[in-house]
């Protein structure tokens, strides 16, 4: 009877346009106890990024390709101080179907890769094109990424747009409707990728300290999240991120990141069919238990969450295995193909 219901809601989720979970808006956001203090005195931290698979947090700072990028554990300990980052950065993100720290650069000149060592730090120099230019709408633009619909997301004067990660080119672009101030009070530069449904994207009032919502598919305000008024001051321009579920906010004077819980529900990322039913990659059966055989494979095979956290990956075989794996939704990806996936 369980296995009849569960079949069920499997095809009914397959079927519909997505995979959605409900997480609420804290009205407050909660204080957390992290501290992850940076000994660079560079000026500008632009990123704060979380590798699941290494369970590593990098920190970049912009304004100069000759800037640091600094390796935390997730106790707050910093490991090291990798120089120099070899270009200078704006956004950065963790790319689970690559397994990359991908970013973009200042005054939109390239989107980049940064390779790892054998212990996960970042080799110093050391930068690969992933394109020549970028496609954002400000030169200062610190861009999100939108790991389910492999998107790259800008925002830029109450505007935001969506570029398609694969091919860099624009999807859509449009104006935030419904904000409770106006845009010009916001954080002109950041924009945020929170993994929620219906709440996707975040843009920070600095003078209030308060965190708006957006839906991704209307671009439409959906609520606030007011941070203590012992939050940092001061994140007019950068020196936000929001990555492991966290919100992270950069305090310029004590020179470390504060963490923040904004959601009551650990988010789930809402995926859009237009990227995840590509055609030609097909999974027998599907809902399955086990494992599944994954037709039209181009290169390995990556189990990911709706998170975009890979959970298992295999290579050299059109089988994946699904042993030990709770009942979900899943994304199956191989080269630049993804389909979802339904464990019983």
């Amino acid at each position: 009877m369980i296995k009849t219901i569960l079949s069920a809601a499997c095809v009914l989720l397959l079927a519909g346009p997505a995979a959605r979970a409900q997480c609420n808006i804290l009205p407050t956001a909660t204080a957390g106890t992290q501290a992850f203090a940076t000994a660079s005195t560079a000026p500008n931290p632009m990123a704060f990024v979380y590798n699941p698979g290494r369970a590593l947090y990098y920190c970049v700072f912009g304004g100069s390709a000759a800037y640091p990028v600094e390796v935390f554990n997730t106790a707050g300990t910093r490991l090291t101080s990798v120089t120099p980052l070899g270009a200078d950065f704006r956004g950065m993100w963790w790319n689970a179907a690559t397994a990359h720290l991908e970013g973009n650069t200042y005054n939109n000149t390239e989107l980049l890769w940064k390779p790892l060592d054998a212990s996960g730090y970042p080799v110093a120099t050391t930068v690969n094109t992933i394109f020549s230019s970028g496609n954002g709408l400000s030169i200062q633009n610190v861009a999100a990424f939108d790991p389910v619909n492999n998107e790259i997301i800008y925002y830029s004067a109450g505007t935001i747009k969506r570029v398609n990660r694969a091919t860099n080119a624009t999807i859509t672009s449009g104006v935030v409707t419904g904000l409770p101030v106006a845009a010009g009070l916001l954080n002109p530069n950041v924009v945020l990728y929170t993994g929620c449904a219906s709440k996707e994207y975040a843009l920070y009032n600095p003078t209030s300290k308060a965190l708006y919502f957006v839906a991704r598919a209307t671009l439409a305000y959906v609520g606030t999240s007011q941070l203590p008024a012992t939050a940092p001051s001061g994140n007019n321009t950068f020196g936000l991120a929001y990555t492991n579920n966290q919100l992270y906010v950069y305090n310029y004077t004590t020179r470390i990141w504060n963490n923040y819980t904004v959601f009551s529900s650990t988010p789930t990322a809402t995926a859009d069919p237009a990227n995840v039913a590509a055609p030609k990659l097909t999974l027998l059966p599907n809902p399955a238990r086990e494992q599944v055989r994954v037709v039209g494979a181009t290169g390995p095979l990556r189990l990911l969450d709706t998170t975009g956290r890979i959970v298992r990956e295999q290579s050299g075989t059109d089988v994946l295995s699904l042993t030990g794996l709770p009942a979900g939704i899943y994304l199956v990806r191989s080269g630049t193909r993804t389909v979802r996936l339904c464990i019983e």
